[in-house]
């Protein structure tokens, strides 16, 4: 499906702060959210299939890209109240819909869907944030910093390294668009969302439901430290019934650098009833290339 990614629309919470979205596509309706320092371009590989089979709304979430900024200190509670109105706003209290969430966006979908349990009808969590700070064993991860007065070149060094060090482990996957993507992004964020994402409240918030829910991470996300077994105990743990993907050797934008294996994952789990069910469909596919 062709999208216009130009045409957006908005609501305002009461707390007063914008919340930009695109809309596009027919069917069931679907929530899909970005990570941390991103916007609607992080889905931007995969929102065209989407919207094939689902009618998708496509966050700019507060403080990130074309959506109003936030307080530096809001709490998770407040940030997930605040997205929650939005979506009220977007879409009738009661209507029921689907949960995409990737990185920090996956943090707060899992907080809306617990707030929501009866609305939300399947949740993905894709390398979710609010795990706890990453720690233990392994690299951490080093970003550079664009500086004022950098050449130009030398500006897009700094963007193509750390996707490489934190984004994307295959290298091939990172084109000229790839370090454009990211550079808007990134000098569109005004909100700093470390100190939300390090929060240990996936785990809880996964406790509280009881709707269907996938969790999907890649083999080499770096950003799962102390590792992806880890990870998956303790989700699985809080949620026995989840079902867990390790996407093989893929970092921590899975659904950029592996969109039609993370395309064909969220369709099979958010359509049960209009594609045929392989290997995976129910309980753990422990590896998928």
């Amino acid at each position: 499906m062709q999208i216009n990614f130009d045409h957006r629309s908005s609501v305002t919470p009461s707390a007063g702060s914008e919340i930009v979205f695109r809309r596009m596509g027919q069917g069931e309706k679907m929530l899909v959210m970005h990570g941390g320092s991103g916007s609607y371009r992080h889905w931007i590989l995969n929102l065209p299939l989407l919207a094939e089979h689902f009618a998708c709304v496509a966050l700019d979430l507060p403080g990130f890209g074309d959506s109003g900024d936030v307080a530096p200190d809001i709490s998770l509670e407040q940030y997930i109240d605040l997205v929650t109105e939005g979506v009220n706003l977007i879409w009738p209290e009661g209507e029921p819909f689907h949960v995409v969430g990737f990185s920090f966006g996956g943090m707060i979908g899992a907080g809306l869907a617990a707030h929501m349990n009866g609305r939300v009808r399947r949740l993905t969590l894709l390398g979710p944030g609010g795990m706890g700070k990453p720690k233990g064993e392994g690299p951490s991860v080093e970003l550079l910093k664009a500086r004022p007065g950098m050449e130009e070149e030398d500006i897009l060094r700094v963007h193509r390294t750390n996707l490489e060090n934190m984004m994307i482990r295959d290298a091939s996957r990172i084109s000229d668009e790839t370090v454009s993507l990211h550079r808007a992004n990134i000098e569109l964020a005004r909100f700093r969302n470390w100190g939300l994402s390090w929060t240990d409240s996936v785990v809880g918030f996964l406790a509280q439901m009881d709707i269907p829910a996938q969790f999907l991470i890649g083999e080499k996300d770096p950003m799962a430290r102390p590792s992806v077994a880890h990870r998956l105990e303790r989700v699985r743990a809080a949620k026995p019934d989840i079902h867990t993907h390790i996407l093989a050797g893929v970092g921590h934008w899975a659904q950029y650098e592996a969109p039609e294996l993370v395309n064909g994952l969220l369709l099979r789990f958010h359509s049960p009833s209009e594609l045929p069910a392989r290997a995976g469909q129910e309980g753990d596919q422990e590896l998928l290339a």
